[in-house]
């Protein structure tokens, strides 16, 4: 047996490649095979073949109509370019079939075109003869041309020598019409031979103009109907003469009796020019069109893109507008099974799915599609599955190694039952498909170290699995964060009370300003402007309203000193408008840089006190805050791009100043403000430093996603916006408190606060005796009870009073200021807290 493809030997084709998955190493004798297979080996290949690999049997059996069957293989070698168009493919059957033409080599599994089909096997019309072919004389064309040439020079007709010049299709008609003036010319001379009308000239002449017209009219249509689709030759067909049989119309117009029989059917029922389109289905109604529509652009399935080109015009109430595009996160096929699973009492299919797709939700892959600053966790691991070659989806093995993927235990490693990455071994040791995986697998990763880059890996299986496992693990808790946070904030929308607001908050990239016709040294000045847009929802007259907020201002400097400046113009416009509001709901990305910091959350603790308003702070996943506010950016880009292409000699738009002056003239659906960079530097000073001096950083601030004030210095800090379990955490330094004998000092004893002097003190146990200043606070005067006493541990101290704050005047009464009651009241609430 021989151990190498004949096949390879004459293609110089290599054997066992996976161009069309993986095959076997092994080689058969073409005997093997059946007598058909190996009838279409010989024909395929060309060339006598003895043996196959698996490679080539499926190349030249099973794929090869694939292959060569989308254009004409050409055998009468008339073509000038590649007819793709009206094919049909060479069978088996084709080969034994009765040819018109000879000698001509025929592959099955290629395809022939309609003209190359019927000048092989297309029927050839008949020469009809007499009767007696005995009767009948044979004259070489030479001598039958000149005697027509002699009569017409009698007739005193031109000669016939032109016509013979003339292409077959133009011969035709010259033919006709010399043969009419010869007709013509033979009748009026035998009407003045024997002075006698022969048919009246108007009847002859009217006659013959309608019998060249139909037979003109019948050519155009065959002409016609040979390269036109199905539907448009029943209406040609439904326009032929009663009279005509089915076998009288399929020869002459080169179709088949089915097709024919079908058109009499439909030209019976319909008349002539019969409609075979497809008969509507059922109708889908508005509400269904409107709830897919809300669907596609739902932030859990796509996201608004940033860029200033990242736009589409279309027509609304027949008026033309932009809309920002957006980026559908999945293929379609995935969306639309989210979709049945979503609103599974919706009857809808999936053509009819993609079809309503929005203009401006667009797929990955299109121009100005390139996604950036996705997920490093999501990312890297579709890296390595693709990289292993695993058919499946990251969704899907998050599903094995846990009880339930929308569960809050489970996906945060709380749960005992879950399976764990051991159930994961199963498609390393005992694939579904049956392939064996490499020993050294090699795919690709986003490393961080100075930078991030996409660096190649190669790693052996086992070590591969166990890092695979590691980071199925890791994005087990952030896919479940990401999720919840998105919906979180779906579901508030919806829930949303009168007096609650929520607020998106995001810096767009910063915009530089472009000139036309700009010099050429000017390229290097990097003048730019700082873009901050708010979105913020809220119920007005019973509907959700959204309002667009844009700060434009000359600083460079994103810090959370910026975020804040920006929010209290912000806060101060929503007070302004929306007076009825008493809660803002933040929702922002993740930034340490301007939101998610020890400085921000001593903010956040003080924003009652700034603004006279409660507020709550949630984050998305990282990697997972785009929002409305990129479609704000980046609209405000655009808008101002296109007018400073637009002004090449006068009125440049070349500071943030005059970019403020612009979008505020321009764009009325976004509210702007403009904020000066003194003005900030400002309101750090006066404001935020002392404040910023005392914070302190929360434990673990990466893994908690919301953050709601209890007091001016503790925040309740919740891994995800729905968890109801939380830690209660301080944003200020804790201040240390040195107690001497006879102090006064404020102290919290069985719930309330109390003003007392030291005693003595215990550093062992940890308290003090005090002596208690009756009755309990809040209040401003109070009196000594020396017999009131009693051991307070030393945490339970809020802070010590200096002599100018605890006052007598008498020796008996004691006073202090208003103001420190109050102070001494928000430290017993910071106290509880805790």
């Amino acid at each position: 047996m021989e151990t190498q493809c004949s096949i390879r030997i004459f293609t110089e084709d290599e054997c066992h490649k996976c161009v069309y998955g993986v095959v076997p190493k092994t080689i058969a004798t073409l005997n093997s095979y059946s007598e058909k297979d190996q009838f279409l080996f010989l024909s395929r290949v060309g060339h006598e073949v003895t043996t196959v690999c698996k490679y080539h049997e499926k190349k030249f059996l099973f794929k090869f109509s694939h292959l060569f069957s989308r254009m004409c293989c050409d055998p009468l070698q008339q073509h000038k370019k590649g007819i793709t168009k009206g094919l049909r493919e060479i069978t088996v059957g084709h080969l034994s079939k009765e040819r018109n033409i000879d000698n001509i080599s025929l592959i099955p599994g290629k395809s022939l075109c309609s003209n190359c089909y019927t000048k092989i096997f297309g029927k050839q019309k008949q020469e009809f003869t007499t009767e007696d072919p005995d009767d009948t004389e044979f004259y070489e064309p030479s001598e039958v041309f000149e005697k027509i040439d002699s009569a017409c020079t009698i007739l005193g007709l031109s000669p016939p020598n032109k016509i013979r010049k003339l292409s077959s299709a133009k011969r035709y008609t010259a033919l006709k019409k010399k043969l009419d003036m010869v007709s013509n010319t033979i009748r009026k001379n035998l009407e003045l031979s024997f002075d006698q009308d022969i048919c009246t000239p108007s009847t002859s002449d009217e006659a013959s103009s309608v019998n060249s017209e139909y037979e003109d009219l019948i050519k155009k249509l065959k002409e016609k109907c040979k390269v036109s689709d199905k539907e448009t030759k029943v209406k040609i067909l439904s326009l032929l003469p009663n009279s005509w049989n089915r076998e009288k119309v399929s020869k002459e117009f080169n179709v088949s009796e089915r097709l024919v029989r079908l058109a009499k059917e439909v030209t019976k029922e319909q008349g002539i020019l019969p409609d075979l389109s497809k008969k509507k289905g059922k109708i889908i109604d508005s509400e269904t069109i409107t709830t897919v529509n809300l669907f596609y652009e739902d932030d859990e399935y796509s996201r608004l893109m940033p860029g200033k080109k990242d736009c589409i015009t279309v027509k609304e109430n027949g008026i033309r507008i932009q809309k920002q595009k957006r980026l559908i996160l999945c293929n379609l096929n995935e969306l639309f099974l989210e979709f049945k699973n979503k609103y599974p009492y919706l009857k809808i299919g999936r053509s009819k799915f993609c079809e309503l797709r929005p203009k401006w939700c667009v797929l990955a892959g299109g121009s100005g599609t390139h996604c950036v600053c996705v997920c490093l966790y999501h990312q890297n691991i579709k890296l390595m599955i693709e990289g292993a070659n695993l058919k499946v989806d990251y969704k899907d093995l998050l599903g094995i190694i846990v009880c339930d993927i929308n569960n809050y235990k489970c996906m945060i490693s709380d749960c005992d039952l879950c399976p764990g990455k051991e159930a994961l071994s199963n498609l390393f040791l005992e694939p579904d498909d049956g392939d064996i995986m490499p020993d050294n697998i090699t795919f690709k990763q986003w490393i961080s170290s100075e930078r991030i880059e996409l660096v190649t890996l190669i790693k052996p299986r086992d070590e591969f699995f166990e890092l695979f496992a590691q980071k199925i693990i890791t994005l087990k808790k952030h896919h479940y964060v990401s999720k919840i946070q998105t919906r979180f904030l779906k579901e508030k929308k919806q829930n949303l009370t009168k007096e609650e607001i929520i607020v998106l908050a995001d810096f767009s990239e910063n915009y530089t300003f472009i000139v036309q016709d700009e010099a050429q040294g000017h390229h290097w000045v990097n003048r730019q402007a700082t873009i901050h847009p708010f979105v913020y929802y809220l119920q007005k007259d019973g509907k959700l309203k959204s309002q667009c907020f844009c700060v434009i201002s000359d600083t460079l400097e994103h810090n959370t000193a910026t975020v804040h400046c920006f929010q209290q113009h912000l806060v101060n416009h929503i007070k302004r408008n929306h007076q009825h509001i008493k809660k803002v709901i933040y929702f922002s990305d993740g930034a340490s840089g301007q939101y998610k910091n020890k400085k921000k959350f001593t903010n956040l603790c003080h924003h009652k006190t700034d603004f006279d308003l409660e507020a709550e702070w949630h984050f998305f996943a990282s990697c997972h805050g785009k929002n409305a506010c990129d479609g704000v950016g980046g609209t405000t880009k655009r808008e101002v791009t296109k007018a400073s292409l637009q002004r090449p000699y006068t009125n440049q738009i070349l500071t943030p100043a005059e970019m403020f002056e612009f979008c505020q003239e321009h764009l009325k659906g976004i509210i702007f403000t403009y904020i000066k960079d003194e003005e900030i530097i400002q309101h750090h000073n006066n404001k935020l430093l002392d404040r910023f001096e005392n914070s302190v950083a929360i434990t673990g601030t990466r893994s908690f996603h919301c953050f709601v004030p209890v007091s001016e210095s503790n925040l309740k800090c919740f891994i995800t916006s729905q968890a109801t379990e939380f830690g209660i955490h301080s944003t200020v330094k804790a201040v240390q408190i040195t107690l001497h004998i006879r102090d006064s000092i404020a102290c919290v004893y069985d719930g309330q606060w109390w003003l007392a002097e030291v005693n003595d003190i215990s550093d062992i146990n940890k308290d003090v005796l005090v002596t208690f200043y009756h009755p309990a606070g809040p209040r401003t005067a109070f009196k000594k009870r020396e017999k009131d006493q009693t051991w307070v541990p030393m945490n339970n101290v809020l802070r010590k009073l200096s002599a100018l704050e605890l006052t007598t005047t008498t020796g008996r009464t004691h006073n202090i200021p208003p103001k420190l009651s109050e102070e001494i009241s928000k430290l017993l609430n910071e106290y509880k807290s805790r």
